[in-house]
């Protein structure tokens, strides 16, 4: 099936879950939550280790927990306009950020970690893979560490109410 109509055919569907919701809300496609074990979403670039560890998923929004550590001698500084979510050839920047707040330049200290809830709101649903993006890393000198990517899967119940023969 191509993808524009794909698309549309979930965006049917959500509607008609929509739909549904305000009648009977114990079968509605609703938020969704995914836990990760630890380690199994590590991507690492020099001094800097970035780990995902839950996400939370809504028809329009994104929200990721991730722990970032500097496991090196200086400062890092990571910049938020450097924090993206692509998807669907599409880049969304961190609409919120929570505890502590990510702030325009960031700084982690070295043997430090901090764990950031990150907010994206997007255009549409999570059907596919989207992938994290910290691109703006640098030093305490100005060097520029290489850009953190690390895929966020979509949520299963999405992918499922997409692919069932009565959403076309």
């Amino acid at each position: 099936m191509p993808r524009a109509r794909y698309r549309l055919a979930f965006s049917l569907a959500l509607l008609a879950c929509a739909c549904a919701t305000s009648c009977a809300t114990s079968e509605a496609l609703g938020p969704q939550q995914a836990r990760f074990p630890a380690g199994q979403r590590v991507t690492r670039s020099g001094a800097l280790t970035l780990e995902m560890s839950e996400a939370r998923y809504d028809l329009r929004e994104l929200s990721v927990k991730v722990s970032l550590t500097n496991a090196g001698d200086a400062p890092l500084l990571v910049e938020r306009k450097g924090v993206l979510l692509a998807y669907d050839e599409l880049e969304f920047p961190v609409a919120e950020a929570s505890a502590p707040e990510l702030t325009e330049s960031t700084a982690l200290a070295p043997g430090s970690s901090t764990e950031l809830e990150l907010r994206f709101v997007i255009e549409q649903p999570l059907l596919e893979a989207a992938t994290l993006h910290l691109l703006s890393i640098r030093r305490d000198d100005d060097q520029w560490l290489d850009p953190l990517r690390i895929a966020v899967p979509p949520p299963a119940a999405f992918v499922q109410a997409a692919a069932q023969p009565d959403a076309e």
